[in-house]
């Protein structure tokens, strides 16, 4: 149980002028305060997609606007950037801002806290005055609020050409509230990583957590922080727009409720009560019982002591079943006797059942998995039509990302044939020896060291039962394409770790290719090429090569229609300068379509160039596994080629980087 002392201590904070950092150049201070050590201007990059030099023009930005502070940015040749520090208040301060309307990301914020306090409509010409914009701008500012906020919660909107206002409904409103305060919280204080407080105090939020904590303590109950947080803010929340006087009025009858989660609640809000001196009436209690009652975790003791449905119900489980025989009959792995996995599977499927879950959004995770884990993302997506069935619904974006990274840890713990692998080293046995004991540690499931040879042996050595070879020197070891060659320092470095591993992850996967297949260079090709398209819209990029596809009679109705449904809940996994568009649905004939962009298009946060269309028959099923783990688990920087706009250009890249 969290332990938490319960002492409020007001500190005297020094002034410091708010400065005008954008969302980028506070998620940059932000990601640098919470990582030990030093990271490259490649990782920032790639996490924020956008280049190296915008990376090193915006840390030049911000030390110079943190020049005689605190804190700076050190930047280390072949290191990367440390944040230094000696004051974390001011660092906090630095990251949050609640002033700066000049990135679209902060005025749409602003915008839905004027909404959400507004009793009547708003001028859209003051307040595009208010944000020194023009009402043009505005106008867009506004389209995409409706895209983030308006749409997922099914709130109507009105909007004339002076006025805008949304409907006054109090309980909406709260959820627009909560959903922008707890997008980017900070895990590592109180509260928004990124933006100040603006309606709720920090007074207030830690009454909160001081009631919540030690009445989960009192209780001896577990919730998952993401809940915890929901809750925190839920309550705040209420008591704020209570002290407005919007108060809720309407007793709906509560969907899912336990006793413990009741009594949990009240005693919550008595403990605010003497605290707060504020009162809270049945319809504002509901969704709190609710949300508790979604939120509470099971024992785990007890979970694994018991049968399952004893805290989880029927629908669950056969969900859970139906999925994990479709896992085995397509990809062949069974996973029925990994019962952990098993079990969490089961709750998480669970808890996906219930009227309120919540789920961490979290930008890293979300950008790493879309690409690195493109494989277990499609051993996820397999279960939407069971989910449909289940739930009424197919899995959105998030709730597969979750699925995808579980399913990547249980893939982890199948059974794989070791790699047979020979060293070969021009240093005396001890260093070789050495090489052995640590690659041997490392990846003790996957790799069997069986021979340390000298290099003068390379051409008479025979290698013919050999999967892996690691090398010290620089020069070719063997013509056997089927044997990798991995070039290594002689003191095995976190940089031939990761090649290693990298080369596992490749090799785990191609037994599901089924069959044997020539290079993606031949299957690239034999491609239908278009080169220097113009559209502008992936979307429509992609309907546009669907329907081409169509008339060709490659694909059918279905085909264009589960492609389009995927693309709208997740989208697929893509790179800098190209994404892979597929399904495994059967098609009537294995077709590869790649068109290539005039200008570079926005897709998935990603500028992509070129767009691979895979069109496979059932005999060809495997050939998608191809393409993802060759195109995907590489660590060949697609960059190189994103000025390429024809296929010689592309096949010369390709010819470079893949074997």
């Amino acid at each position: 149980m969290i332990q938490f002392m319960y002492i409020i201590i007001k500190k005297e904070c020094v002034f410091m002028k708010e400065l005008n950092l954008t969302l980028r150049q506070r998620q940059i201070l932000n990601y640098l305060h919470n990582t030990d050590g030093y990271v490259t201007g490649s990782q920032l990059s790639k996490w924020l997609h956008v280049s190296s030099r915008t990376i090193r023009n915006d840390i030049s930005s911000i030390n110079e606007m943190l020049e005689g502070s605190h804190t700076t940015i050190i930047s280390k040749h072949s290191y990367g950037y440390h944040l230094q520090s000696t004051n974390s208040e001011d660092l906090r301060e630095l990251t949050q801002t609640s002033t700066s309307f000049i990135f679209k990301t902060d005025r749409i914020r602003h915008i839905v806290l004027c909404l959400c306090e507004a009793e009547k409509p708003m001028n859209l010409y003051e307040l595009a005055d208010e944000m020194y914009i023009s009402k043009t701008t505005l106008d867009s500012d506004i389209r995409s609020f409706k895209e983030e906020y308006i749409d997922p919660f099914s709130i109507q909107m009105t909007i004339n050409r002076s006025f805008v206002q949304i409907e006054p409904n109090e309980r909406k409103r709260r959820r627009l509230l909560l959903h922008l305060y707890s997008q980017g919280w900070d895990y590592n204080h109180r509260s928004n990583t990124y933006y100040k407080n603006e309606l709720i105090s920090e007074k207030l939020i830690n009454r909160c957590i001081m009631a919540i904590l030690y009445t989960m303590d009192c209780f001896n109950i577990r919730m998952e922080d993401v809940n915890l947080v929901h809750l925190i803010l839920t309550i705040a929340i209420s008591i704020h727009r209570m002290d407005e006087g919007h108060v809720l009025q309407d007793v709906r009858s509560p969907i899912y409720e336990k006793p413990i989660a009741v009594q949990f609640v009240d005693e919550v809000l008595a403990f605010l009560h003497d605290q707060w001196d504020q009162e809270f009436p049945k319809a504002e209690r509901v969704e709190m019982y609710e949300l508790v009652s979604c939120s509470l975790i099971p024992d785990i003791d007890y979970a694994t002591s018991h049968d399952a449905s004893s805290y989880v119900d029927q629908k669950s489980i056969r969900l859970t079943n139906q999925y994990l025989n479709a896992i085995k009959e397509k990809f062949h792995f069974d996973f029925f006797d990994n019962e952990d996995f098993y079990q969490t599977l089961l709750y998480y499927f669970y808890y996906l059942s219930l009227p309120s879950h919540n789920l961490n959004y979290d930008n890293v995770i979300r950008n790493t998995s879309q690409q690195k884990l493109s494989f277990e993302m499609e051993v996820a997506y397999t279960v939407q039509p069971f989910a449909k069935e289940t739930y009424g619904r197919y899995l959105d974006s998030l709730e597969l990302l979750y699925l995808s990274i579980m399913i990547s840890g249980a893939f982890v713990h199948l059974k794989h044939k070791k790699m047979r692998t020979v060293i070969l080293s021009h240093l005396n046995m001890p260093a070789a020896w050495n090489i052995r004991m640590q690659v041997e540690h490392q990846f003790p499931d996957h790799i069997h060291v069986t021979n340390l040879v000298p290099v003068y042996m390379k051409d008479s050595f025979d290698f013919s039962s050999t999967d892996l070879v690691l090398t010290t020197v620089r020069k070719q070891i063997v013509s056997d394409q089927n044997i990798s060659v991995i070039h290594i320092n002689p003191y095995l470095d976190e940089k031939d770790i990761h090649a290693i591993d990298q080369l596992i992850k490749q090799k785990q996967y191609e037994f599901l290719y089924q069959k044997d297949f020539p290079s993606l260079l031949h299957y690239f090709d034999e491609a239908d090429w278009e080169e220097k398209a113009n559209d502008t819209d992936f979307n429509d990029l992609l309907k546009r090569v669907l329907t081409s596809l169509k008339q060709k009679d490659i694909i059918d109705d279905a085909f264009v229609s589960d492609v389009l449904c995927r693309e709208q809940i997740t989208g697929f996994a893509n790179r800098p300068v190209y994404t892979l568009v597929y399904l495994s649905v059967p098609a009537k004939q294995t077709h590869i379509s790649i068109t290539t962009l005039n200008h570079r298009i926005k897709c998935n946060d990603q500028k992509i160039r070129m767009l691979i269309v895979l069109a496979l028959s059932k005999e060809d099923t495997g050939l998608l596994y191809k393409f993802q783990n060759e195109l995907y688990y590489t660590d060949w920087d697609p960059n190189a080629s994103r000025f390429f706009k024809t296929k010689i250009e592309f096949m010369s890249f390709f010819q470079s980087v893949l074997k």
